[in-house]
C-alpha cells in the first residue's frame, strides 16, 4: 500500500513537472523551421520498443513543408500519438497489426501528418471527448488522460489542426495539420531511417550511452542533451534495457531513472549484476529523492553516481562524460 502510494506520487510529480515544462515552453515564441521528419524520426526511435511489441511500423514519408515549432513540443505530440497507437493493439501477434506513420502536403501547402494503427478503434461518444483533460479510456493507473489535450493545446497554438477518424475494430487515424513556414524551402524529402553505426563523421567509434526512463518526454530531453556527443539507445522501461542488453548490446554509460514500473531502477541494477556484470559497473542513477531508508542504503552500497531530478544539462553531462571515459575503448 505505502509502495503503491509513492510510486503513485513519483507519476504526479512527473506529471507537474511535464506540466510546468509545457506552460514554461508555451511563453517561448518558436522561430524555428522544423525538418518534419527529423521530428518524427526522433519520436519514433523513443518509441520504438513500444511500437515493436505490438505492430509492424509501416513509414509512408512523403515531402512537406518545414513548419515553425518548438522541437520538444513537437516531438511530445508525436510521442503521445504513437504511444496512444501502441496501446490501442493488444500485445502478441504484432505481425498482424500495423501503425503507419505518413506525412504529405495538402492542397493548401500544409504539412499533414498522420498516425493510424489497425487496433480496437474509438466509439463515437468517446471521440468527442478524446481531447478533453483528464479523460482516458484506459485502466486506473494506466493513463492520465493529459496525452492529447495537451497535444490539442500545443497543435492549435502552432495554428494547426489535430482530429481523430475511428470507428470501433477499424481503428484509429489521428491527423496533425500544421501551416508551412513561409521562409524556408517549399518540401524537405524524408530521410531514410537513422542508421545503427556509431560512428562518428570524423572517423571516431562513438560511445553509446543507453537512457532508461518510463516517461517518454523525459527520455527525449535527455536524449536531446547527449545526442551529439553519444550513440544513444532508449528504453521506456528496465525490462526493455535488460532485453538490449541480453541480446548483445553493450553500452559506455547506462542512465536510469529510480522510480519505474515493474522494475525499478535497483532492481534492474541487480539484473544486470545477474546477466551482465560488467554492464552493472556503468549505471547512473536518477532520482526524484522519494527514497525508502533500505533503498537508500542500497544505492550507497551500489556506489554508482547519483543525479537529483531535475538535472541540469551540465550535470548530466558531466556525469556521463565520467562514466564512459572510465569504460574506454568505447563498447563494440
Amino acid at each position: 500500500m505505502v509502495s503503491d502510494a509513492r510510486d503513485g506520487a513519483e507519476r504526479v510529480r512527473k506529471i507537474v513537472h511535464g506540466l510546468r515544462s509545457f506552460s514554461r515552453s508555451r511563453e517561448q515564441d518558436p522561430s524555428t523551421p522544423l525538418v518534419v521528419a527529423d521530428v518524427l524520426d526522433a519520436a519514433l526511435r523513443l518509441t520504438g520498443n513500444e511500437v515493436r511489441h505490438r505492430a509492424q511500423l509501416v513509414r509512408e514519408l512523403g515531402p512537406v513543408p518545414r513548419v515553425v515549432a518548438d522541437d520538444g513540443q513537437l516531438t511530445q505530440v508525436f510521442i503521445n500519438l504513437l504511444i496512444n497507437a501502441s496501446h490501442a493493439i493488444p500485445e502478441g501477434h504484432s505481425d498482424q497489426n500495423r501503425i503507419t506513420v505518413r506525412t504529405r502536403t495538402d492542397d493548401q501547402g500544409r504539412a499533414v501528418i498522420e498516425v493510424e494503427d489497425t487496433g480496437q478503434g474509438i466509439a463515437p461518444e468517446v471521440q468527442a471527448r478524446v481531447f478533453d483533460p483528464f479523460f482516458t479510456t484506459k485502466d486506473v493507473g494506466e493513463g492520465t488522460g493529459l496525452g492529447l489535450s495537451i497535444c490539442h493545446g500545443i497543435i492549435t497554438g502552432l495554428g494547426g489542426q489535430i482530429s481523430i477518424e475511428s470507428a470501433p475494430e477499424h481503428g484509429t487515424v489521428v491527423r496533425v495539420v500544421l501551416p508551412g513556414h513561409a521562409g524556408a524551402p517549399a518540401r524537405d524529402a524524408a530521410p531514410a531511417p537513422a542508421s545503427e553505426a556509431v560512428t562518428a563523421a570524423n572517423g571516431r567509434t562513438r560511445h553509446r550511452v543507453m537512457l532508461v526512463d518510463d516517461e517518454p518526454q523525459v527520455a527525449h530531453t535527455m536524449e536531446r542533451l547527449l545526442r551529439r556527443d553519444y550513440d544513444i539507445t532508449v528504453a521506456l522501461c528496465g525490462r526493455d534495457a535488460i532485453d538490449h542488453i541480453t541480446r548483445g548490446a553493450r553500452f559506455d554509460a547506462i542512465v536510469t531513472d529510480m522510480m519505474m514500473p515493474n522494475m525499478t531502477g535497483i532492481e534492474l541494477s541487480e539484473e544486470l549484476r545477474r546477466v551482465a556484470p560488467d554492464q552493472a559497473q556503468r549505471l547512473i542513477f536518477l532520482s526524484g529523492g522519494a527514497f525508502t531508508a533500505q533503498a537508500r542504503e542500497r544505492l550507497d552500497e551500489l556506489g554508482a553516481p547519483q543525479l537529483e531530478k531535475p538535472v541540469t544539462a551540465k550535470e548530466l553531462r558531466a556525469c556521463v562524460l565520467r562514466v564512459v571515459t572510465e569504460a574506454r575503448p568505447p563498447a563494440p
